[in-house]
């Protein structure tokens, strides 16, 4: 069975429930996820200098928990297992309650893709500034699926790396459409990213030198 056959997470929310910013200092987050396709068991792991984990979020279609992570955490990845295999995951970089100066400026790109033909996957890398919900519906020769993620709280901007993968029926041309909303303003930002490509070897783009943030330690 391919793993576009698999479960994947087609919806989550990841909210910072409560910040313990006193010693011992940590970070209380709500996590709650949808899973179609299928049902699978849902963890939420964190980036402390390695991936550490996992917080077990549940099983099933639908799953909610309040996962601790240490206020030094700096990403955490949802991941959905399928009979103990991983079959999907999100990562979000850019976790830290500090202080900071945030842009006024709501924006959503791409930072870069990487398309691997061999198993038919494609990986997305976007940065979010002040959206509080992102939407990105993938289409690949007759195949769609869409991702909806919400998250708040992780940092005061808002402003956060994430990482999409988007398994493929086939190997075949793809195209993403990214929207971003805010709910404190009507407002709406639409990227579309369009790979026409059908070449049979692993091909990496990159379009912003920002891809190292992302990259730094990207789970194996």
């Amino acid at each position: 069975m391919s793993l576009s056959a698999t479960p994947y997470i087609d919806n989550a929310v990841i909210v910072l429930k409560q910040c313990l910013c006193m010693e011992p200092q940590w970070l209380y987050l709500d996590v709650w996820a949808h899973v179609s396709g299928g049902a699978g068991a849902l963890k939420l792991y964190w980036y402390d200098g390695g991936w550490q984990g996992a917080c077990n979020v549940g099983n099933g279609t639908e799953a909610y928990n309040i996962c601790s992570i240490p206020y030094a955490s700096s990403a955490v990845a949802l991941v959905l297992y399928h009979n103990g295999v991983e079959v999907d995951g999100i990562e979000i970089w850019g976790v830290g309650p500090r202080n900071a100066t945030c842009s006024a400026t709501p924006m959503i790109y791409v930072l870069n893709w990487t398309t691997t033909y061999q198993r038919s996957t494609a990986v997305l890398t976007l940065r979010s500034i002040m959206f509080n919900t992102i939407a990105a519906v993938f289409h690949s020769n007759n195949y769609t699926i869409s991702k909806t993620l919400s998250i708040r709280g992780l940092n005061p901007c808002d402003d956060y790396v994430i990482k999409l993968v988007f398994h493929m029926a086939a190997p075949s041309p793809w195209k993403v459409e990214i929207v971003g909303n805010m709910s404190n303003a009507p407002a709406t930002i639409t990227v579309t990213t369009t790979k026409t490509s059908t070449i049979t070897a692993a091909e990496v783009i990159t379009s912003t030198a920002i891809k190292a943030v992302a990259e730094t330690a990207i789970r194996p």
